[in-house]
């Protein structure tokens, strides 16, 4: 019985400190905190894993134990295809992460509206969540309280920022490409081959090493 007690105390600390530890919560009184730890439930996922898709109303709030996620935005950029053709496709930017002791989901859930991103492990992640069920039907007051410190995950972005960083992409890509390309020509030129003349290695193991020295 005795042991039983300390471990439902142990976990209650452990569920009030990752939630105390994310950056909306940090100033929030105790007695709302156990407000929320009451609900948490422990989840793992591994990497690649698919949280919530843009456009989509997340079915939780998350908070992250270890591990993080890659979170994208959707942008419709112009794709080369044949010569001096362009067409519109819908591409997925790579935005930033979500670390350990940070949480998304809060305005989507009480707000039932629509994420801007999606959210894909990028590790393998240990989290605490909370239905949207018990979330809608925490007290006003903790309701409230959400609303006014929680915010969009990457709400900020605007839809010019998302541009701008697929544009800074494509060029990083297409440089890259015509680098590759230039030295390829420069070694095809010259009749060099990876893998042949100067090109390769031949290792030897270190005691055949020390027998060819000492029959030197």
């Amino acid at each position: 019985m005795k042991n039983s007690l300390e471990q439902a105390k142990t976990e209650k600390l452990v569920r009030e400190e990752l939630i105390h530890k994310c950056p909306y919560y940090r100033n929030w009184p105790r007695l709302s905190i156990d407000e929320l730890t009451v609900h948490i439930k422990w989840k793992r996922y591994p990497p690649g894993h698919v949280l919530v898709t843009d456009g989509e109303i997340i079915s939780f709030v998350a908070y992250i134990q270890s591990g993080f996620c890659n979170v994208y935005r959707e942008v419709i950029g112009l794709v080369k295809y044949g010569i001096r053709k362009m067409k519109k496709k819908r591409r997925s930017v790579f935005m930033g992460k979500l670390q350990e002791k940070e949480s998304f989901g809060e305005i989507s859930v009480l707000l039932q509206i629509p994420f801007t991103c999606t959210i894909i492990t990028g590790s393998e992640v240990e989290m605490g969540i909370i239905n949207a069920e018990d979330m809608l039907e925490l007290d006003w007051v903790t309701r409230k309280l959400l609303l006014q410190t929680a915010e969009q995950t990457f709400g900020y972005l605007t839809e010019e920022d998302v541009q701008k960083e697929y544009i800074s992409l494509q060029r990083r890509k297409e440089w890259k490409n015509f680098k590759d390309k230039v030295i390829q020509s420069s070694l095809d030129y010259r009749g060099i081959k990876p893998g042949s003349g100067k090109w390769r290695h031949r290792w030897i193991r270190r005691e055949n090493y020390k027998k060819s020295v000492a029959d030197n």
